[in-house]
This record gives structure tokens, sequence and C-alpha cells, in this order.
């Protein structure tokens, strides 16, 4: 009785892990989906089918978690809260919240472009004239090591 005991113990304390971490599925969702009131019916139409796009990823990302059966953790910045500050600041919370083996998507929906010496493969997104070099946000999440990491920019380039 008692070795069973111990070996008790001593199986969840091997499981412990496994059952204080599960899996979790990161979206970092950053859509310029420019709130301002727009006057030019053209670009209201643009700012409606980037808010479009934005609930579709938002969807998307939630069904492929669920399916999964990890955990969802949405990191969404659009309309006022999309700026270079509030980017950044949530870019720098992933080195506490993305373990080895999580999911993570990183998706921009904003102006951008590719110079004529950039060699890298991703453009560099415009935050509202702050750029950001969607290649380097890629190597800064690669290297905590997720399971899986997609990188989706819906720029211009």
């Amino acid at each position: 009785m008692n070795k069973v005991r111990h070996f008790s113990f001593l199986f969840l304390y091997l499981l412990s892990g496994r059952l204080l971490y599960s899996q979790s599925l990161h979206a970092f969702l950053f859509s310029r989906t420019d709130t301002v009131e727009n006057t030019n019916s053209e670009r209201k139409a643009f700012s409606e089918g980037v808010q479009n796009d934005l609930d579709s990823m938002q969807a998307f990302c939630a069904d492929v978690a669920r399916s999964m059966n990890f955990k969802y953790q949405e990191h969404s910045l659009a309309g006022v809260h999309f700026n270079s500050v509030e980017i950044e600041r949530t870019l720098s919370s992933a080195n506490s919240i993305v373990h080895q083996g999580d999911v993570v998507i990183l998706y921009f929906a904003t102006h951008g472009f590719k110079t004529r010496n950039d060699t890298d493969v991703f453009p560099e997104v415009d935050i509202y004239g702050k750029y950001i070099s969607s290649y380097s946000v890629y190597k800064q999440l690669s290297r905590l090591n997720p399971r899986t990491l997609l990188v989706l920019v819906d720029a211009c380039s």
C-alpha cells in the first residue's frame, strides 16, 4: 500500500507540469480599421473591408484553437488602439505569455511597403507613420520557440 501511495504521488508530480500547463493558441491581430469618420466613400469601404477581415481572422483563430483543444488567447489591436506604442507593448508581453509548444498567429492588416534594397520576404508595415519590420516581429516571436508560428501580412508591398 505504501508503494502505491508513493507511486501515486510520483505520478501526480510528474504529470503536474502537463496538468498545470495547457497549450495555447496566441493570436496577435493588428488591424488598421481607421475608426475615424471617413468622408471619402472609397476609404470608408476600405475600412469596412479591413474590419470584416479582422472579424474573420478572430473567428478563424478561435475555431482553430477549439479544434486543437488549445486555450485561445487573443491579443487584438484595432481602431484607436492600433498604434506603435500599443503594438510594441503587446508584442513585449509575448515574452511572458507564449510558451514552447504554443501556436502563435501574427496578423497585420495595414499599409506596407518594401524598399528597393529590401531582401526580407516580409514587408515593412505602416503604423500611422512609424514603420515596423514584420520580419523583425517574426524573428522576435520565433525566439520563443512556439510549436507553430504563422505570419499573415495583409498589406501593399
